[in-house]
């Protein structure tokens, strides 16, 4: 979900660092969270994104990846729109005990639709028979993502996306880019 490695910082005297990307975007969080907020973030996802991409588990170690059967099996009829498939242990910012595949899919109108029928944040859950950390990517940088496990999301929009955003009731703020010092010890 983070691919903060593709942005920079850029800094002055009288502000905190600001991660700007390429594209203008700034990392920003929903300040609110509900199945409201989360439709409107979808929707704002859908009119802009040209890539969809989820984690799945990766249980069968298999030599062709790409050729190999999509887990859940409803993914299967979206193969056709199937861009990218990679098995890796890492997810987000964490490492894994077991691996995971990343699935991207071009956002076709049937991927759309597929996406655009779970209307709510929590159902992109594995024991519900569905990917996870649904992520949208805009020339292959995130859009809007989820890391599903911590319900954390991550919104990267323009100062007038973030307008037209807060239009609708989503009101975004910026990460506080703050570090803590180590405790310390006597």
């Amino acid at each position: 979900m983070d691919r903060d490695a593709q942005a920079h910082t850029v800094t002055s005297s009288t502000s905190r660092p600001k991660p700007i990307r390429a594209d203008g975007r700034h990392r920003l969080h929903p300040a609110d969270y509900g199945d409201i907020q989360w439709q409107r973030l979808l929707d704002f996802a859908l009119s802009r994104a040209k890539h969809f991409e989820c984690v799945v588990p990766y249980r069968i170690v298999r030599q062709d990846l790409l050729a190999a059967p999509l887990w859940p099996p409803t993914l299967e009829a979206y193969r056709g729109d199937l861009v990218a498939r990679h098995a890796s242990m890492i997810r987000g910012e964490s490492t894994l005990d077991a691996p995971v595949e990343y699935l991207r899919f071009r956002l076709s109108p049937m991927v759309r639709r597929f996406v655009a029928r779970t209307r709510r944040q929590a159902d992109w859950a594995w024991p519900l028979a569905r990917p996870e950390d649904p992520t949208f990517l805009v020339n292959e940088l995130p859009l809007l993502g989820v890391n599903s496990a911590s319900g954390r999301v991550v919104v990267f929009a323009t100062a007038q996306e973030r307008t037209e955003l807060a239009d609708v009731g989503i009101r975004l703020l910026e990460p506080l880019a703050a570090r803590a010092e180590p405790w310390p010890t006597p």
